[in-house]
């Protein structure tokens, strides 16, 4: 009797600490997310944001880059964090670009 409670009970943590390190099974992977930050990365690059925004548009492309590095390493939560700091970014870029009176290029 003391070892079926032993192994349930070594069952029971193994399966608590499984579900408490966030698991990728659980989290809702940031596929729409990582998408709208390329495109508005790209919308940013149309302006040449690189050139009349660089700051912007550099940490944009860095923070993206820390994302798709969180997303494949299953860290969904960061990767979803990171791109949406991204995307902020590089909409900050495209529309500094556009002040500064960039045109679509296309």
């Amino acid at each position: 009797m003391v070892r079926v409670v032993t192994t349930f009970t070594i069952g029971l943590i193994g399966l608590w600490s499984f579900l408490s390190t966030g698991c990728s099974l659980f989290t809702v992977r940031p596929v729409q997310e990582m998408s709208e930050t390329a495109a508005a990365i790209r919308a940013a690059r149309e302006v040449n944001a690189f050139e009349l925004a660089p700051e912007l548009f550099r940490q944009s492309q860095e923070w993206f880059h820390k994302a798709r590095h969180e997303y494949k390493m299953k860290n969904f939560t960061l990767a979803k964090e990171y791109s949406d700091k991204a995307r902020t970014l590089a909409e900050q870029a495209e529309f500094d670009a556009m002040q500064a009176g960039a045109t679509r290029s296309g």
